[in-house]
């Protein structure tokens, strides 16, 4: 391939060298020889390339496989080097090996299958191509009408034969389908979930159109939606503050929370499969199959974040997915609704709290008895069932209900933190 100073008559032999003015190449496994030549007298910077042309290229297509048992295995091998757990730093830095310990697993368990594709186009079909081209370049060489007929006809023939080939893939592969394998639903899903693009975002000063610009956006949307009120007696927020700081640097071990093996691995077991990961990249399906091993390396790092009254930053990040609302404008960052993808293991530490919270609550009688949201066993027709039922008997003793019903806006988003925390340690949550 290369540049040319004059236009070039047509070829006159079949080994002449082409001159190409563009070439694309992506994933094509050929060796190559490209020189740029600096020709000033050209408009475009002319290249020239040689390219080896025995190599045999193999169609395949790169499908993920997962040997999970390659990955337990190697999590089984992986140790950590527990340091003291009463030093914060000490401890990010045992998250971090947990971490390294899962994602060099999952390298080591993932492997690209390559499956032989058959030609994309039956060879008859190619002949028939091949025979259009040629006549083609006759009729663009001599001009006759007879070469131009001939192309007219192939391309209607290669046309209908595409039609009915394409035709009959289809028809197969809605043969193979079926729902005992989940592939008919996965085809379905595919076919009806098309991912519209984003369209521009307008801001408070300026409309975003790239996509870094429309991730800042959202960002500032989101960070003025999650800040809390302000309240209203800065005295009592001082109290508050300085209550919930004094608890937190006590430490005192003897109120740390038991944390056994098989109780995580329980929650693990209950984890959803099919859901997604957080900004580790750990999956759920991986968390299951962790060895003995993992499951204690994972209830000591849980242990101590309780003992430690310690969070770990990394663990409050999230994978954020905007999902557009259905009758809002999607030109604003109020017409989507925000998705984050935690991780799983910061689930796992939240199952345990949740659960010692509400075991705690039930023994001591804390929530009314009309709080059926968030409860076990109970459920907005439990609800329902009672509303009703009062309304009937105020109806039978000739009496009128009146109902209120509230709808507070961004509720959970700008809910003070430090205030539910105040009101777990006044309600003795601290000495179970």
């Amino acid at each position: 391939m290369a540049g040319s100073r004059l236009p070039l008559p047509p070829p006159q032999h079949v080994t002449r060298k082409n001159t190409l003015d563009l070439f694309l190449q992506k994933k094509f496994p050929i060796q190559r020889c490209v020189i740029t030549l600096h020709d000033l007298s050209s408009d475009h910077e002319p290249i020239w390339g040689r390219f080896r042309t025995d190599l045999v290229i193999k169609h395949h297509n790169n499908t993920p496989l997962i040997n999970w048992k390659k990955i337990t295995n190697t999590l089984d091998n992986k140790a950590i080097q527990y340091h003291n757990l009463r030093d914060t730093s000490a401890f990010d830095s045992i998250i971090e090996q947990l971490e390294t310990n899962f994602k060099n697993a999952a390298k080591e368990g993932h492997k690209s299958k390559f499956l032989e594709i058959p030609p994309s186009i039956p060879p008859d079909i190619k002949k028939l191509i091949k025979r259009r081209n040629q006549a083609h370049g006759r009729w663009q060489k001599f001009r006759q009408r007879s070469d131009k007929n001939i192309v007219n006809n192939l391309s209607k023939t290669i046309k209908r034969k595409l039609k009915d080939f394409n035709s009959a893939n289809w028809k197969e592969c809605e043969e193979s389908l079926k729902p005992e394998d989940n592939s008919l639903w996965q085809a379905v899903k595919r076919r009806i979930s098309g991912r519209d693009r984003i369209p521009p975002i307008k801001g408070p000063v300026s409309t975003a159109y790239s996509d870094q610009d429309k991730a800042n956006s959202f960002a500032q949307h989101l960070e003025k939606q999650f800040t809390p009120n302000d309240t209203s007696d800065p005295n009592f927020e001082n109290h508050i503050h300085n209550t919930v700081r004094d608890y937190i640097t006590q430490q005192n071990p003897a109120h740390t929370l038991e944390v056994r093996p098989s109780e995580v691995r329980k929650i693990i077991k209950d984890l959803k499969k099919r859901k997604a990961p957080g900004e580790d990249g750990i999956s759920n399906q991986m968390l299951k199959l962790c060895p003995t091993r993992t499951i204690l390396q994972i209830s000591m790092l849980i242990y101590g974040c309780l003992k430690l009254c310690y969070f770990p930053d990394k663990r409050k990040m999230a994978t954020v997915i905007t999902i557009p609302k259905q009758g809002k404008d999607n030109s604003t960052p109020e017409g989507y609704r925000p998705i984050s993808l935690l991780s799983a293991l910061s689930k796992i530490l939240e199952k345990l709290i949740y659960r010692d919270i509400m075991d705690y609550c039930n023994q001591a009688n804390i929530l009314i008895d009309h709080q059926f949201g968030f409860r076990a066993k109970h459920s907005t027709s439990h609800q329902l069932f009672r509303v009703c039922d009062f309304i009937a008997a105020g109806l039978n003793n000739g009496e009128r209900s009146i109902s209120f019903f509230a709808d507070i806006k961004s509720a959970f988003n700008v809910c003070w933190l430090e205030g539910i925390t105040y009101k777990l340690i006044i309600c003795n949550f601290h000495l179970t």
